[in-house]
């Protein structure tokens, strides 16, 4: 009797020991794929950051460029219509 509860003691231990080593594995898995999206999403924010640096640059070239034409309407209407109707038609 007592050799059949140290072998079911030691089975016990052998399986838990298992599922431990499983388990230890399954979450170094789980980390090294939560550092691969952390390096992703950093790349990906840098991206956005620039992108929207970029639209800003873009955002105040075109507001001089509409502050200039609103100017040309006034010193010369003429010329802003050209330019206007270039713009709209030629530039396609």
């Amino acid at each position: 009797m007592d050799t059949m509860s140290d072998k079911s003691l030691r089975i016990t231990i052998v399986v838990l020991f298992l599922l431990l080593l499983f388990t230890i594995a399954t979450l170094n898995k789980a980390t090294t794929k939560i550092d691969q999206q952390d390096v992703e999403l950093k790349s990906m924010q840098n991206k956005l950051d620039s992108l929207h640096d970029e639209n800003f640059n873009n955002q105040v070239m075109n507001g001089r460029y509409e502050l200039s034409i609103e100017h040309l309407k006034e010193i010369n209407p003429k010329a802003a219509e050209q330019l206007t109707d270039f713009l709209e038609h030629e530039t396609e």
